[in-house]
């Protein structure tokens, strides 16, 4: 995809075991509660993960990317592997 490869606007929302190459943004997480887990984001354009409100981001690999790997607005980030 051209601008993300998943826009997430449900509270609650889990992703987990995802594999997201080559996009803009990897995940745009807007809705609240959102959990992302498991899963790799790679060679992304811009950055892996977005959350605007409150996630809980872990066990997550993400390289290559073309700005931030992750970008939190609140939330926990554990035991992900960021090159």
């Amino acid at each position: 995809f051209k601008v993300r490869g998943l826009d997430v606007k449900g509270f609650g929302s889990i992703i987990e075991d995802m594999r997201i190459s080559e996009n803009g943004e990897g995940i745009v997480a807007s809705g609240d509660y959102v959990r992302i887990l498991d899963s790799s984001l790679i060679n992304t354009a811009d950055s892996a993960v977005v959350c605007i409100l409150s996630c809980h981001i872990h066990g997550n690999y993400i390289a290559q990317t073309g700005g931030s790997g992750v970008i939190v607005g609140g939330g926990s980030v554990l035991g992900n592997t960021i090159e």
